[in-house]
């Protein structure tokens, strides 16, 4: 399924679906508010209250009481049409919440980084006005870990137009929280920050709520009693991880089965430091079941050399295996054993048949297929 303009909807998952539904039911409304704005206008500019023109007052437009009443049935339809609209969204908006409810609730099980990378402002505003010039991303340093680490929470966040600087915003102290939704690489927080802007009517200190995942999508609003400010950023390197990074600690947590396999329309790629380089991966095998017991658990790897053909098993460690699933996709994180070298692995794998496997050892990779047989249920 694809939109109008040509974006394809085929690749979205379950919760960037429901992330698209209410930002429709958030555009609907903010057409509706605009609705009723130009139906007062109409009135006022009926009444002489506001210039038809623009250039000064025009007086009435309407010159009998009759001109009146039927602008005012004109009104009153428009109204009523909005308020029936309204109801619509309403329910609209009880059944996207239902869908909610059953997505896995954000927890603070996790921390959260992101860098600059190729990091672009997609848009910014003001007040709900949109800046009229381009404003470019100069740094993003964020590290909210207080659930899992030592390290200080860190947000700096820098922006500039063209040579100049536009806007600073620095973290204020033991004010960050962090909430977060692994199972979909997201994370959401909310903290205290202070702006240093170009536009000193812009300076002081903001409550921030920034919504950031591993796609590189940010979107960072901030509000005093003065200002709202809105940065919308594209393109920035992204890392949400659950707190499992002092020793994988036992996971606990199988909520269903997961089987991967390639076949012969499988295609495979490597991305990363690929330690099988010049070789190529022919194969890939993953059996987690219901239990995640690491006995019972499989991963074998098929690397290939010219007609060569080498079987790499791993071996899953005990109590690091968590599995978590939707309809249509499943996320795989363990701790393996893999040609003798150990490896964090997080794997996300879609009924589709689309995969990846990212490993995180002495080198990081990631495998992806695409096409392979994939099959996942629940425990």
């Amino acid at each position: 399924m694809k939109f109008p303009n040509g974006t394809d909807l085929s690749g979205l998952n379950r919760n960037q679906v429901i992330n698209l539904l209410l930002a429709s039911i958030g555009f609907e409304e903010l057409a509706l508010g605009y609705l009723v704005k130009s139906e007062a206008d109409l009135l006022q500019m009926a009444l002489g209250k506001l210039p038809v023109n623009g250039s000064g007052n025009d007086g009435p437009m309407v010159k009998s009481i009759n001109d009146l009443l039927r602008l005012n049935r004109s009104i009153n339809n428009t109204l009523q049409t909005i308020t029936n609209k309204e109801r619509l969204l309403l329910l609209k908006l009880r059944e996207v919440a239902d869908l909610i409810g059953n997505v896995p609730a954000l927890e603070n099980l996790c921390f959260a980084t992101a860098a600059t990378g190729e990091a672009v402002v997609e848009a910014a505003y003001i007040n709900e006005e949109k800046i009229g010039f381009n404003v470019t991303v100069n740094q993003i340093d964020l590290f909210i870990g207080e659930n899992c680490t030592t390290e200080n929470d860190r947000i700096q966040l820098r922006f500039s137009h063209e040579a100049c600087p536009f806007a600073s915003i620095t973290l204020v102290e033991n004010t960050a929280n962090i909430f977060c939704n692994s199972a979909f690489n997201t994370a959401l927080i909310s903290a205290s920050v202070n702006v240093d802007a170009s536009n000193n009517q812009l300076d002081g200190e903001y409550n921030a709520v920034i919504s950031l995942n591993e796609n590189g999508n940010m979107t960072i609003f901030l509000e005093n009693e003065q200002n709202r400010l809105l940065f919308k950023i594209t393109g920035a390197v992204v890392d949400v991880e659950e707190c499992q990074d002092e020793g994988l600690e036992p996971a606990n947590n199988c909520a269903c089965s997961v089987t991967i396999s390639t076949n012969q329309n499988t295609v495979i790629t490597v991305t990363g430091e690929n330690v099988f380089f010049p070789a190529t991966i022919s194969n890939l095998y993953i059996d987690v079941p219901c239990n995640c017991d690491a006995a019972n658990s499989t991963m074998s790897v098929v690397i290939r050399e010219d007609f060569i053909q080498i079987l790499i098993p791993g071996e899953f460690e005990d109590g690091t295996i968590s599995t978590v699933c939707d309809v249509n996709e499943a996320v795989i994180q363990a701790g393996v054993i893999l040609g003798g070298v150990f490896y964090r692995v997080y794997i996300l794998a879609n009924r589709d048949g689309t995969v990846t496997a990212t490993f995180e050892g002495s080198s990081t990779f990631t495998i992806t297929l695409t096409g392979a047989n994939v099959a996942i249920s629940g425990c």
